[in-house]
């Protein structure tokens, strides 16, 4: 149940009210419940709080009007809805007759309100600032008691715009102090000091040694810090500049890490920089074996001069006129810069602020004096795009100064990309990319499957050869290169089938002479061949065996999981290295290449498997080989043993032939292919290849398990005894194949001089 009272208080007092209910009923029944009300009559207007103007402070003769907000506040004194509100400048006058301020949003409605209101400055003058008063009305007509913010007014002027910003590229290699700490010895007319005075003609040579062994010196910084290249310089005899050597690196002094590897060297004048990747180390040693000098006999090592570099990040340093804070030199110093960057792009104008801002910009300096700031940034830099602002202690900010464009200083060479260890295919060409210094000519990127990167072949132990290939190119500071098909093939060529491929870039440099830069390792993913088998075959003295019957080739048998590759080879050899350049040792099987994963060989091939293993025991080692479309990179599986089997021997005690009476030999042979037995006699179990030693008592082979000498072979024996004065010999029987590509031998037995 609700109800209303309606009037319009006019003075402060509690009136009393009754509120009487009456029901339905015959007679009605009805009840009183009596009440009060204050009363107060409302004669104070709302507050004005939280004045603000935007912006805080007007600068001369710039800033020309500014935003006035405040909250018209009822709710302590009365709760009625805010009317009207108004502001005046520096002095407030009759209600009603200031600038109008509008309902923030949009309607007086309400006992709280937010006032907005536009204030004209153009005419507002310093140094002291300016007052704005504002105050509400509600409803009822009742002002609320004016409120005011002083405003500053400063000065307006702002510095002027630098046009002469300039950049200068810092150098990124910088030579470091050092001193001798050790060498492996020193000639007394060519100490090691030599090694850093700066001059050629004068040098540090070892003392020299009858026989080959390791030279080095090592170099101290002083305390660990980033290491990126070491230079040498050859002697006057160029002959003893060493020609296989290492470059490494060490905290402490006695843990060495290789950054770099030479080989095959020859000196010319020099001098030769040889950069590597940035380590922290403080030692750095050369070491590598001496070079003969055939006038001498000896051995020694030669060197000019060593010197040893760090690779700093790159720098810029920029110059410019200082502004004054008034006009282009007027009033004192400006109060502050804005320098802002962008790392290898370009900006416009209007993009200033959206720029990374440097923060160790100096404060300004005076009026018209030169300043002059180093920017680090932290990281190779290709370039950067620059630009900067001054500003008062307001502050007023200048205009944008002309924009520089400046390229970074590349001492040396800095890659971007392949990066190391990278993986490449076959049949994908991948690309380079990487900076050189401005000074540097002849500019080529080098690819070797030695990490020293011989100038001439270099033959290794299991008869691979390491080769280098060089290759030109030509192209502004930062190079994008691809091989052309003919070059991608002709590196392919070269790998050896460990898949593992070096490079790096090279040219001749002004400054430094002939510089190698860093070396990465590149390698070629091919897949594998797994799963070697041989159908048909048995097990013999715990591996893998085949019978050399002439009619029974074996066939081989592999899983082909390779990538990018077509053709396969099955190498065939006595070396469980399988060197490819050994015909005595080695053989292939598959002339043009087999398209599949089963070959069988054929007679030929089978015939010459055989010959190899009859020279080994009957020993082999098979490996799968596999080149790609162009038929230049090549990848081999794991080998896997194959035994050839000549079977199983057993050799029976001589005895007198029941007919003749002559001595009778036998014996029992287990095994397929073997047709044609022989026996060998020898006075040594070596059966030393000599008719002093050794004596086959037949001139053929003859077939069976028996052999009866007659008077002429043991008449030949005793002989044989008697050169060598034993009266016990050795004897053996050797089986061969019909078509003779295979023989095997028992092992050998002793029997008493017949």
């Amino acid at each position: 149940m609700t109800g209303e009272i309606s009037g319009v208080p006019t003075v402060d007092t509690t009136a009393a009210f009754a509120l009487r209910i009456t029901d339905s009923h015959a007679p009605p029944q009805s009840d009183t419940q009596p009440f009060t009300l204050r009363t107060v009559l409302e004669i104070d207007g709302p507050d004005v709080v939280s004045i603000a103007t935007i912006p805080s402070f007007i600068r001369e003769h710039t800033d020309y009007a500014l935003t006035l907000t405040a909250t018209a506040d009822d709710t302590a004194k009365g709760q009625s809805n805010i009317d009207f509100a108004e502001y005046y400048i520096g002095a407030i006058s009759t209600p009603g007759t200031g600038y109008p301020m509008q309902p923030a949003d949009g309607a007086f409605d309400s006992p709280v309100e937010g006032i907005v209101g536009s204030v004209d400055t153009s005419g507002w003058r310093g140094p002291d600032p300016v007052t704005v008063i504002l105050r509400a009305r509600d409803v009822h007509g009742n002002w609320g008691s004016p409120a005011g913010i002083a405003v500053p007014v400063v000065d307006g002027t702002a510095p002027s715009a630098v046009t002469d910003l300039s950049a200068r590229a810092l150098p990124t290699l910088e030579e470091l102090p050092v001193t001798v700490a050790a060498v492996s010895g020193e000639d007394a007319g060519s100490p090691a000091d030599n090694l850093l005075d700066g001059n050629w003609l004068t040098a540090w040579q070892t003392e020299g040694t009858a026989e080959a062994r390791d030279e080095f010196v090592v170099l101290d910084v002083g305390e660990v810090m980033s290491l990126a290249g070491v230079s040498l310089t050859p002697g006057r005899l160029r002959t003893l500049f060493p020609e296989d050597f290492r470059i490494e690196t060490s905290v402490n002094g006695s843990d060495w890490t290789t950054c770099s590897v030479v080989a095959g060297f020859l000196a010319g004048r020099g001098p030769y920089f040889w950069q590597f990747e940035s380590v922290d180390a403080r030692y750095v040693r050369i070491i590598g074996a001496g070079r003969y000098f055939p006038r001498d006999k000896t051995y020694y090592w030669q060197i000019a001069d060593a010197k040893v570099y760090s690779l700093l990040d790159s720098r810029l340093e920029l110059s410019w006129t200082a502004p004054g804070e008034d006009g282009h030199f007027g009033g004192g110093a400006a109060a502050a810069y804005d320098l802002r960057l962008l790392c290898n792009g370009t900006f416009e104008p209007g993009e200033f602020v959206q720029q990374d801002r440097d923060a160790t910009t100096p404060a300004p300096a005076a009026p018209g004096s030169t300043e002059t700031h180093v920017i680090d940034f932290g990281e190779f830099v290709a370039e950067a795009c620059l630009a900067l602002k001054s500003a008062d202690e307001v502050p007023n900010w200048s205009a944008i100064s002309n924009i520089v464009q400046a390229p970074c200083e590349v001492n040396g060479f800095i890659y971007t990309f392949l990066n190391d260890e990278s993986t490449c295919y076959a049949g994908i060409r991948p690309r380079w990319g990487f900076y050189k210094g401005a000074d540097i000519r002849g500019a080529r990127i080098c690819f070797s499957t030695h990490p020293g990167f011989p100038l001439r072949p270099m033959t290794r132990p299991d008869g691979q050869m390491d080769k280098t290939v060089r290759l030109p190119v030509i192209g502004p500071m930062y190079n994008r290169w691809q091989p052309s098909v003919g070059q991608w093939r002709l590196l392919k060529r070269i790998v050896l089938p460990e898949g593992v491929l070096y490079w790096r870039a090279e040219g001749m440099s002004r400054r430094l002479g002939t510089v190698y830069g860093p070396t990465r390792k590149l390698f070629f993913e091919c897949g594998e061949v797994r799963d070697l088998a041989v159908t048909g075959s048995h097990e013999a003295a715990g591996m893998e065996a085949v019978w050399p019957s002439p009619n029974m080739p074996p066939t081989f048998t592999w899983t082909d999981n390779t990538e990018w590759l077509k053709y396969f080879f099955i190498d065939i050899s006595t070396n469980p290295d399988i060197p490819p350049r050994s015909p005595r040792e080695t053989f292939s099987l598959g002339r043009r290449g087999i398209e599949g994963n089963v070959y069988t060989p054929n007679v030929a091939e089978w015939r010459r498997m055989r010959q190899l293993a009859s020279g080994s025991d009957g020993q082999l080692y098979w490996r799968v080989r596999v080149q790609d479309r162009d038929r230049a990179l090549t990848y081999v599986s794991a080998a896997k043993q194959l035994l050839v089997d000549g079977g199983q021997w057993t050799l029976h005690a001589p005895v007198s032939d029941p007919g003749t009476g002559e001595p009778l030999y036998s014996w029992t042979h287990t095994g397929e292919g073997l047709t044609r037995f022989q026996m060998e006699f020898s006075a040594n179990e070596q059966f030393a290849r000599s008719p002093r030693y050794t004596l086959k008592v037949t001139p053929k082979p003859g077939e069976g398990s028996s052999c009866v000498l007659n008077a002429t072979n043991v008449r030949r024996l005793q002989l044989l005894a008697g050169r060598n004065d034993v009266a016990t010999l050795h004897w053996r029987v050797t089986g061969t194949t019909a078509d003779r590509a295979f023989t095997a031998t028992s092992p050998p037995s002793t029997c008493p001089t017949p």
